[in-house]
């Protein structure tokens, strides 16, 4: 019985920790793709993940079915929340960030991205797209 207890216990504070980083996501979600829908990240008793999107008539759409771009929107939006929820980490590391989002959202990102990841000191970002020139202090060009 004290087992099934601590268990239990642990999937409550486990999901209370997911609606808060599904929280922080959601609004990073919102800053990149200027779409007012909702993250989604819960998890069962047999520790099975459940990822998606919810439009504004509470239609879910899985992860698996998502855009290659949503899908890449929807990993950077949680691993931001997650960065800076659960870690004391100055920094991070974005390989290829832009892979599979449009002209308008590699821009939206680039310019979100100070806000969302606030609490970082450096952020090292490898890609093929001039679209963070701008905003980066040194720049690495590799022939």
């Amino acid at each position: 019985m004290m087992r099934k207890n601590l268990k239990l216990m642990g999937q409550i504070i486990a999901n209370k920790l997911l609606e808060r980083i599904q929280e922080v996501a959601t609004d990073n979600f919102k800053l990149i793709s200027g779409r007012n829908e909702k993250i989604l990240w819960k998890s069962d008793l047999n520790d099975a993940y459940l990822v998606g999107l919810v439009r504004e008539n509470n239609r879910l759409r899985n992860f698996g079915v998502l855009s290659g771009g949503e899908q890449m929107m929807v990993a950077i939006s949680l691993r931001a929340a997650m960065n800076s929820l659960l870690t004391d980490s100055r920094f991070v590391i974005f390989d290829e960030p832009t892979v599979n989002l449009d002209t308008e959202r590699r821009k939206a990102l680039s310019e979100s991205l100070n806000h969302i990841l606030k609490s970082l000191d450096q952020a090292i970002i490898v890609t093929h797209d001039d679209t963070f020139m701008e905003m980066a202090q040194n720049i690495i060009e590799l022939p």
